[in-house]
């Protein structure tokens, strides 16, 4: 008599937490002029992907996670200079590009 013998795996998965995303293409206008357009939570923050500006010309766009500029993104700086890359907790992190703008002085 013969005997089978079956290996089962399993993979188990931690179950992950995920902010739902309330509404699409929103905006919010800030008492110091900045405007916010793009996704939101459940709670009203920014999250998912959007376009932040500032009164004074410079603009973040990219990704968002509970109000804080968090995955990839761009910041353009009021002088024209980039910040191209990741972002952690409204910080560049990690992997990113910095164009600077320079006048020329002729």
């Amino acid at each position: 008599m013969s005997t089978l013998l079956v290996l089962v795996t399993a993979v188990l998965l931690a179950p992950v937490a995920v902010a739902r995303i309330k509404r699409t293409d929103a905006t919010l206008t800030h008492e110091d002029g900045a405007v916010y357009r793009g996704d939101q939570n459940e709670g009203g923050q920014k999250h998912g992907t959007g376009r932040y500006t500032w009164k004074e010309g410079s603009f973040y766009d990219g990704q968002w996670k509970n109000d804080q500029r968090e995955g990839m993104g761009k910041y353009t700086y009021p002088s024209g200079g980039v910040y191209d890359g990741e972002w952690k907790d409204s910080k560049p992190h990690g992997n990113g590009t910095y164009t600077w703008f320079v006048a020329s002085l002729c």
